[in-house]
């Protein structure tokens, strides 16, 4: 892959005439006579100024709230399949995002590797990547490190999502949408928003989301499908000028979501344990989007001679999650531009579910969790307006945060076995984080061609962290002294400071080349999986040094960009949550790891004709641990001293070698009875790759080809939209995670095939 790096190098040092780089993109797609259009230009916020996506020196993939209401992306998660090197994970544990390669692991323990932003503030918790999109009017995606001006945990990247701001003029709208899955069930979501003045000085917006899902996974036992959701948003905003240069802008953003059953849709090999089958219907154990949870068995133990009756246990999870914030925001004329941001956030949630085993097992494992976190952050920034010479941007950043969680696990193994423990384990524990960062980031222009980014960031963070185990009689409140009783009160701190260099190169109005060199940076924290007194507790950081070398280039007149970027990121100290040897599937995080992730980063856009749009992206990643000592597989592989196995050489989680989606968009005007017909469809491949650091068969992915489309019937007056969608339309079988316990996979899939009907209408 180095010598792939070296080479496309100087390539890109051949190829630098506008010329040249025109030739080579032509080739790539098919030749038309057609007059091409001027692209719309798309504008992104990535330098913290409002500029073309064609003239920051970033590796980012934008999508305008038209985009996102043509193709239909309702989530984080809908965006993996149009942007590459960018994987979401969904499991019993949390959701994850990987850019790279880069994530964080499956705990709630470790801090995330992707940071999220909503309307300039920075999401605290993995958790709330399970609210939905609403009234979003733009999403962008940032690869690589974003230490300086994002700071707090983006060592791979950061998601930057700008919801709609309330209009100068009075406006609404709905979407309502029907959809079906093929496996079993259906769905309907309804958004709606009403925007305007309120007063001389006053715009209000109100924006309303709700879905009903009634789940992709068939119980074949009584009990819900997975997963039964509900979810309900809702969001006000206000503007407020004070005078000409200074609006103060209020937010209040709620969403509730009622799961259950869970996800889990696969158990591919059986266990060699004789009971299995007496707990799950053989139908099951494919790949079909099927399970077993019977919510209504009561198992019965008998423990010394007394028979009890365990309780009936179904899966579910609720969770209500809000968000507090206060903008100011005033311009000092030929000076520049001060921002304050201050929010308040703050989600609860509470769940069961049966872990790994879904209750395969009688219930023999019974979990049970709540988590409520509060966090307060105030931003402080300061934008220069920009000479011929150079523009700066300085900022001051502060969080202070508080998590509480509870765990209980029960265990119930006579069930299962016939014999052995029958406990309740209980953990809980909390930790406070308070984080300070000073900012800033000067840019200076040599010339009309060439300019120098210099940034960096100096953080300061403090973390207290208490934890508790004890033991109960099991499902009641009689403590006993168990193994082990483990009682910890620990704090760390620690500094940090993460230098950026970008040098930008117009090679002509239409081309721009860029070099970067930037350090992300994520704190170190607290494992929530402690085993024993002796058990490592704490975990450093982990740095990311990564080098870019890019291209951005506008063609044919303004009708096609092509964007380019090189990339080489080292991680040391890399956070690693892995399995704890012994344990039924519990975790730990150490810095275990050192890896490498390089490679090329493609995306194209052409403008073929008023009626046609085509374009399309590629990625070609090598990210491979160069140290690695982890859990040893069922057939254990490169046995260290240590009883370790050596995974050096092995490819990240996540990470597969090619990526890319291919899509066209076409327009007919006044096609049906004066209406306009569109038709997108995407076509996406991924290479395959692994779903967990343990790198068992059963947690392999292979390689695959998606289909989505949408066709939509639009008014003249482009108020009005049917739009008809199919996604996964071959019914691709994905993993979106994948475990080993005890001889048996369990699988996590992702949806099947889906079609939906979607009505919208504007005025």
């Amino acid at each position: 892959m180095n010598r792939l790096f070296t080479h496309a190098c100087r390539m890109i040092r051949t190829a630098l005439s506008p010329r040249r780089v025109t030739i080579l993109l032509l080739s790539l797609v098919p030749f038309t006579t057609a007059v091409a259009q001027t692209l719309e230009e798309v504008v992104v916020t990535a330098t913290r100024r409002e500029e073309s996506i064609q003239d920051v020196p970033v590796s980012v993939v934008a999508f305008t709230g038209a985009t996102i209401e043509k193709v239909g992306i309702t989530d984080v998660a809908d965006l993996t399949a149009y942007v590459p090197n960018f994987e979401f994970a969904s499991n019993s544990i949390q959701t994850n995002l990987f850019i790279r390669g880069i994530g964080s692991g499956p705990t709630h323990a470790i801090e995330q590797s992707v940071g999220r932003f909503v309307d300039d503030v920075y999401i605290g918790r993995a958790d709330m990547n399970l609210n939905g999109f609403m009234d979003v009017a733009a999403v962008e995606v940032l690869r690589g490190p974003q230490g300086t001006l994002f700071g707090k945990n983006t060592v791979a990247g950061a998601i930057v999502i700008r919801t709609a701001d309330p209009t100068e003029e009075f406006e609404g709208g709905f979407t309502g949408t029907l959809g079906t899955y093929s496996s079993v069930n259906n769905y309907k979501e309804l958004d709606a928003y009403l925007s305007g003045p309120l007063a001389d000085n006053l715009r209000g917006r109100i924006a309303l989301r709700y879905q009903d899902d009634g789940g992709y996974v068939e119980n074949v036992l009584p009990g819900p499908d997975g997963v039964e959701r509900r979810m309900l948003g809702a969001r006000l905003k206000l503007d407020w000028d004070i005078g000409d240069r200074t609006t103060v802008r209020f937010k209040g953003d709620f969403h509730n979501l009622d799961a259950d059953g869970q996800p889990l849709g696969e158990q591919s090999i059986p266990s060699s344990n004789p009971r299995f089958l007496d707990f799950v219907p053989a139908s099951v154990l494919g790949p079909n989007w099927q399970y077993g949870i019977d919510c209504e068995a009561s198992p019965l133990v008998d423990q010394g001679g007394v028979t009890i009756d365990t309780g009936q246990f179904c899966p579910f999870k609720t969770q209500d999650t809000y968000t507090l914030a206060m903008t100011i925001d005033h311009t000092i004329e030929g000076v520049g531009s001060f921002k304050s941001i201050s929010a308040q956030q703050h989600y609860s949630w509470e769940e069961q579910f049966m872990s790994v085993d879904n209750g395969v097992s009688g219930g023999s494992f019974r979990a049970e969790r709540a988590e409520q976190y509060d966090g307060f952050s105030q931003e402080f920034r300061f934008v220069s307006e920009p000479t011929d010479r150079f523009d700066y941007i300085v900022g001051l950043y502060f969080e202070d945060s508080e998590v509480d969680r509870f765990q209980r696990s029960n265990f119930n193994f006579i069930t299962f076995t016939g014999g052995g423990p029958f406990f309740t384990r209980n953990q809980p524990w909390k930790q406070e984080t308070e984080t300070l960062a000073a900012f800033g980031q000067v840019r200076y222009n040599f010339n009309d061609e060439l300019s120098l980014t210099v940034g960096g960031r100096y953080s300061d963070e403090s973390k207290d962290f208490v934890y508790d185990q004890f033991w109960n009689e099991y499902r009641s409140q009689v403590v006993f002294v168990g193994p082990p009783v483990i009682d910890i009160d620990e704090s760390r701190s620690e500094t940090e400071f993460s230098p950026s260099f970008q040098l930008s190169w117009d090679l002509s109005d239409s081309v721009m080349m860029f070099a970067s060199a930037s350090e992300g940076y994520k704190s170190g924290g607290f494992s929530d999986r402690i085993e024993s007194p002796a058990a490592p507790i704490s975990y450093g950081a982990e740095t990311n040094n990564t080098f870019e070398l890019g291209m951005k280039g506008t063609f044919l007149d303004g009708a096609m960009n092509a964007n380019l970027t090189l990339f080489n990121m080292q991680i040391e100290d890399m956070q690693v949550a892995a399995i704890v040897p012994g344990s039924a599937g519990d975790f730990t995080v150490t810095n275990a790891a050192e890896a490498t992730s390089e490679g090329l980063e493609v995306e194209v856009d052409w403008q073929l004709s008023d009626s046609t749009l085509i374009g399309g992206n590629l990625a070609f990643t090598d990210a491979v641990y160069d140290a690695f000592g982890g859990p040893c597989p069922a057939v254990p592989i490169n046995v260290l001293p240590d009883g370790s196995c050596s995974y050096a050489g092995f490819n990240l989680p996540f990470a597969p070698e090619t990526k890319g989606t291919f899509y066209v968009d076409y327009t007919a005007t006044e096609a049906i009875g004066g209406w306009d017909l569109n038709f997108r469809g995407t076509v996406g491949y991924s290479d395959s790759y692994f779903t967990n650091s343990t790198y068992e068969e059963g947690e392999f992915q292979d390689s695959f080809t998606k289909l989505d489309a949408t066709v939509s019937l639009i008014s003249s007056d482009d108020r009005y939209r049917w739009s008809l969608t199919g996604r996964n339309l071959t019914e691709e079988e994905i993993l979106d995670w994948s475990i080993l316990v005890a001889g048996t996979y369990y699988a996590y899939l992702k949806p099947p095939r889906e079609i939906a009907l979607t009505f919208s209408a504007n005025f």
